[in-house]
């Protein structure tokens, strides 16, 4: 009995004590000061894992696949519009010689030979030349007049050919415009028009076609 009621003290007493509310308090802010903080590593990882998801990379993935497409479609324009261009000025000029072929205007300077045509045509600032396609086929010099192409001053040459066929060789110096159009050959009313570079110059030549 005696033991009985020693025991039943104890229990009486500890539920009689009570913490007081600071004490509390300050017990639970160390219990929560003392949880294990996360490693610095799964920080990282998490905002590793935030920033680089999928709708990240289909974000961006989508921007970059805009960029490298608009620098193909500008890189078409701009290549089309040259070309394009280089087209129509070889036209235009293709047109030029054959208008001044049919013209056969008189000629200013008679000469057999290039070298005595450079002594007589001070104006063109460059050494008139045959290039190798006229000396291949055996064309031979009549004479040369002053003229222009695409707006810049040019040679004409009057060619004959064995059996005597009229040709017309224009000569001028390259340039912006010039050096950007193609080797070809045109037909234009009647006349067949080729136009090549050459050791820095541009060469058209022109004869009739039946």
């Amino acid at each position: 009995m005696k033991e009985q009621s020693i025991d039943k003290q104890i229990q009486d007493y500890y539920h009689t004590k009570q913490l007081r509310p600071g004490k509390l308090e300050a017990l639970l802010k160390l219990a929560e000061n003392s949880q294990p903080r996360p490693f610095k590593r799964d920080i990282i990882f998490k905002w590793l894992k935030s920033v680089f998801c999928p709708h990240w990379f289909r974000r961006r993935g989508l921007a970059l696949t805009a960029s490298i497409l608009v620098v193909v479609f500008m890189s078409v324009y701009i290549w089309e519009a040259r070309y394009t261009s280089s087209s129509k000025l070889a036209a235009l000029a293709s047109r030029e010689i054959a208008l001044n072929h049919n013209k056969r205007l008189a000629l200013e300077f008679k000469a057999r030979d290039y070298i005595e045509l450079y002594a007589q045509m001070n104006r063109l600032g460059f050494k008139p030349l045959p290039p190798k396609r006229v000396q291949d086929a055996g064309l031979m010099l009549v004479g040369a007049r002053y003229c222009s192409i695409l707006g810049q001053l040019a040679c004409q040459y009057k060619l004959l050919g064995e059996n005597g066929e009229y040709y017309t060789l224009y000569q001028t110096e390259l340039n912006d415009e010039l050096s950007r159009l193609p080797e070809r050959e045109y037909r234009v009313n009647g006349v067949v028009v080729q136009q090549w570079q050459e050791a820095g110059f541009f060469f058209g030549m022109a004869k009739n076609y039946h």
